[in-house]
């Protein structure tokens, strides 16, 4: 669209602009946007929507004849004003949803923090344990190695219940503050050539199907369109078009949280 150096006279405008817009993961990078993501294929949703153009003339300054009924406004001022308002809606609408988008990398970021603590923590007690082993190898009292044994087992008890409670309050979190995304973790399977994935935790759209959820992880893990890749849930291969909202609902943890597997082979076979 090139600017006109004057406005036409009847103050109407042909020039037209094309908006899309395409479901994508909530952790995508700028970098991951391409092309190829607005193509229309079976599977991947596209929304189209046309921006017309408008000229409003320049404000008028205030009439000196005093005000009278509202009755009498014209048309094309009451027309400026829905135009306004439209803009401004629409303004607000944008902004609300990159504060939305905000958040969630926020909080994604903050997991993810918690998360690398975490494994800090467990690493340093496994260093632990494994010195008490040694220790217990040692050990010539057949008391004192039930006793360490004993000991090792409370740990690791105790362990598992708090890393369980508070992955069970950050799914918590999640479903209250973010109602429509659900908490998946996403994991390689054993003894698969496929590429490693650079995060585990995601929130996922709930009305996001299967085939749109794996070309999701195609793109995280950067999978040529030559390779083949499988997702399974409790060793069950879902079906494509299955939406991950159901499949939560059903399968989630007690923890409540999604566990996936994805391989570059179907171990388990067709569900």
């Amino acid at each position: 669209m090139q600017a006109q150096k004057e406005a036409p006279a009847d103050m109407q405008c042909k020039d037209k602009f094309l908006l899309q817009s395409v479901v994508a993961s909530a952790v995508t990078n700028p970098k991951d946007i391409t092309q190829e993501m607005f193509n229309k294929e079976p599977g991947r949703v596209v929304e189209e929507c046309k921006l017309k153009v408008i000229y409003l003339p320049p404000p008028q300054p205030p009439s000196p004849v005093a005000e009278g009924s509202e009755e009498g406004s014209s048309p094309r001022q009451s027309l400026t004003e829905n135009d306004n308002q439209n803009g401004s809606e629409l303004t607000r609408t944008f902004l609300e949803t990159h504060d939305k988008s905000t958040e969630a990398k926020s909080l994604i970021y903050r997991l993810t923090e918690e998360k690398a603590g975490a494994l800090h923590q467990s690493n340093r007690l496994r260093q632990e344990l494994e010195i008490m082993r040694r220790d217990i190898s040692k050990s010539r009292s057949g008391g004192v190695s039930f006793k360490f044994v004993i000991v090792l087992g409370l740990i690791g008890v105790v362990m598992g219940y708090i890393l369980k409670k508070k992955r069970r309050a950050e799914a918590s979190r999640i479903r209250e503050k973010y109602t429509d995304r659900i908490p998946v973790i996403v994991e390689k399977a054993e003894r698969s050539d496929i590429p490693n994935i650079d995060k585990k935790k995601y929130l996922v759209p709930a009305d996001l199907t299967v085939g749109q959820f794996v070309y999701v992880i195609r793109k995280r893990i950067k999978l040529s369109a030559e390779k083949a890749i499988f997702i399974f849930v409790d060793n069950v291969l879902p079906p494509t078009g299955a939406i991950m909202s159901s499949i939560y609902d059903e399968k989630k943890d007690e923890d409540g949280f999604l566990y996936v597997t994805y391989s570059g082979e179907n171990t388990f076979g067709e569900p």
